[in-house]
């Protein structure tokens, strides 16, 4: 069902700073900076294959509000970032809790989930070194929380040199 879900059409988001394809379900990134807080609901496996992501990381299982499908293909790369948190509400009208899960289905030899450390800008140089990276492999699973998705730590996705494809989970919180 999955890969039914890589042959569908894919949004592509294609600037100087992120190369990637996305399929994203729930809540819309974009949408939500946007101010538009429509949902699109999840395919049933979806949020079935993220509560095992949970499960299979010892958590407690949850329904996730925001997927994101990726596909990076040969030169593609997603820039370093961090995901709001509950800190962010004051300011911005939604957040993402504080566990973002991801599984990877088709690891690539080079392209990783890395990490770099910028005290300074609050969007970083695309040609600082990480200090650390995720060695990847099919049905990797991982959980990203705390200090490492804010700044002064940003992750991204280094360039790919052959394809990359993983799903990335998260809850939705909006300021009351």
């Amino acid at each position: 069902m999955i890969m039914e879900e890589v042959g569908r059409e894919i949004s592509e988001q294609d600037t100087e700073r992120t190369h990637r394809g996305t399929r994203e379900y729930g809540y819309h990134y974009f949408k939500l900076e946007e101010g538009d807080f429509s949902f699109s609901p999840l395919p049933g496996f979806l949020n079935d294959l993220g509560r095992e992501v949970c499960l299979g990381l010892g958590h407690g299982t949850r329904d996730f509000t925001n997927v994101i499908l990726s596909v990076y293909e040969e030169g593609f790369h997603l820039e370093p970032h961090i995901d709001t948190d509950f800190s962010d509400l004051p300011k911005k009208k939604y957040c993402y809790g504080e566990h973002v899960y991801g599984l990877i289905l088709e690891a690539d030899p080079t392209g990783r989930l890395y990490f770099i450390r910028d005290d300074v800008n609050l969007i970083p140089s695309l040609d600082l070194s990480p200090f650390y990276s995720v060695a990847e492999k099919p049905g990797g699973i991982f959980c990203l929380n705390g200090a490492l998705r804010r700044t002064p730590y940003f992750h991204g996705v280094s360039k790919v040199s052959r394809r990359r494809i993983s799903i990335t989970f998260r809850t939705v919180h909006f300021r009351r």
